[in-house]
């Protein structure tokens, strides 16, 4: 069971969404630098600007749409606890949010997840957070943890989960329950 914080019929992202998940972020996500790089621009002939978004505590972006989502849960939806299968980035985004907003939560992660993220995901995320070892390769990991989400029926938090998210780069979509998450024009950019 896929528990969306947005109801069935707000499929489309807005500028609302956007300004709520904003909102939400605000105290608990750093604002991220853009940065000139000299090498892609050099190459392209066009200033080329990265977003420091390795600055925040997780070292990556997935922080913004996990601590959105499940900020956003209802409390009975909170109460369950969350549950996700990653490789490590969206966990270490899943672990923080836990940890953050007092919800339990349970981390899928394939075999071949290295112990350097391991031991992340377990300092980020503490008592909040299960770490479970399942499966070979990821889309093994995220069945087994899909079953598990639904036995009782929990929330799941999935790395393309489209929940509005300031700054959140596209991604593609690893599970064949979630759908493809939408770009976040980058004047809403944090």
């Amino acid at each position: 069971m896929e528990v969306s914080a947005r109801s069935a019929s707000a499929n489309i992202i807005d500028a609302a969404a956007i300004n709520r998940a904003a909102l939400l972020l605000a105290p608990v996500i750093r604002s991220t630098p853009l940065e000139r790089c000299d090498r892609l621009s050099i190459a392209t002939g066009a200033p080329v600007l990265l977003k420091r978004e390795d600055t925040q505590i997780v070292r990556s972006y997935k922080v913004r749409g996990a601590y959105n989502l499940i900020a956003s849960l209802p409390e009975d939806a909170r109460a369950k606890g969350v549950v996700c299968a990653s490789a490590g980035n969206h966990a270490q985004g899943v672990a923080f949010s836990c940890a953050a907003l007092g919800i339990p939560g349970r981390v899928f992660l394939p075999a071949t997840t290295p112990r350097q993220k391991r031991e992340r995901i377990r300092a980020i995320g503490g008592d909040a957070v299960e770490i479970l070892v399942r499966g070979s390769t990821y889309d093994e990991t995220s069945a087994i943890a899909i079953e598990e989400a639904a036995v009782p029926a929990r929330p799941t938090c999935a790395p393309s989960t489209p929940a509005p998210s300031p700054g959140r780069a596209p991604s593609r979509s690893r599970s064949a329950t979630s759908t493809r998450s939408r770009s976040v024009p980058p004047s809403w950019a944090s």
